[in-house]
């Protein structure tokens, strides 16, 4: 919790990504994050990734799926602390191929709403607590 936590996507991703890391990380669990495009990742901050350097990469199945793969290829050659999350990797019966990149950000939500039960247990933080929001007035 110390240390940022960097979520990047790209496309259909995006939106779900910068959410992500404020609105459900940043607001709710009160960890600090920090989201980029996929296809910023290489004007900057892959100059601060190191091996302990905690990111999430959301991966779907659109046009900018490129984009987070050339992410995905470069992380394992620096950093030991990334988890990859690829709409690609879970089964859509019902759905064909030609609409999967129009639901893949729902496929990332259904997870990161997963993940984010592990870490209210694990930080004792219920995610609906806040400091500040609707606490007085600002």
């Amino acid at each position: 919790p110390d240390m940022p936590h960097y979520f990047v996507g790209a496309g259909t991703q995006w939106g779900a990504t910068y959410s992500h890391a404020m609105c459900y990380w940043e607001e709710q669990l009160w960890l600090r994050t920090k989201s980029i495009s996929a296809g910023e990742f290489f004007h900057g901050m892959f100059e601060i990734v190191d091996a302990e350097t905690p990111v999430t990469l959301f991966i779907g199945e659109d046009a900018q799926r490129p984009l987070c793969e050339r992410v995905k290829n470069f992380l394992p050659k620096v950093c030991r602390n990334y988890l990859v999350i690829d709409s690609k990797d879970y089964a859509l019966p019902g759905i064909s191929e030609e609409f999967r990149a129009s639901v893949s950000h729902l496929v990332l939500r259904a997870v990161n709403n997963r993940i984010d039960v592990h870490l209210e247990k694990e930080l004792c933080h219920p995610m609906d607590i806040r400091r500040y929001y609707r606490q007085f007035p600002y």
